[in-house]
């Protein structure tokens, strides 16, 4: 005899969507639809209700990384075009970061915080013609 296929009820769904798509934290979220701390609790030791929470968490965070890596590419495409600046510092600049943009490999890996000042000694001395016969040599080779 096969087992009954069991569904969340239709309380948990709208609040699975509320607490990952809405704009309320979880103590809103629960007095919002009214679910009290303690069911709210017990549908956490649900494998059903954990399973959907965690797709609908996974999905958000694809969406993320969607929006994220559609910035970068307009970013890497901005920095790219700043290597052609008029002026000579915001050119040298825009080399370098495109080379630690290489060096890194995967620009998820890159910071934008201030870099440790070891790692920008390394390129203090460059100047812009060495960034820019640089820059060259990457474009040539694929790697920007």
């Amino acid at each position: 005899m096969m087992a009954k296929k069991r569904y969340l009820r239709k309380q948990q769904y709208v609040l699975i969507e509320e607490l990952v798509n809405g704009e309320l934290d979880e103590a809103e979220a629960l007095k919002k639809y009214g679910v009290r701390r303690s069911t709210f609790e017990k549908w956490l030791g649900d494998r059903l209700f954990v399973d959907e929470l965690g797709r609908q968490v996974d999905g958000l965070k694809r969406r993320s990384e969607l929006i994220v890596a559609r910035r970068k590419s307009m970013a890497a495409v901005r920095l790219a075009e700043l290597t052609a600046s008029d002026k000579p510092e915001t050119a040298r600049k825009a080399c370098l970061d495109i080379m630690r943009l290489d060096e890194a490999s995967d620009f998820g890996s890159v910071q934008v915080e201030a870099k440790d000042s070891d790692e920008d000694a390394r390129y203090e001395d460059l100047s812009a013609e060495t960034a820019s016969r640089l820059l060259a040599v990457l474009a040539e080779d694929g790697g920007v």
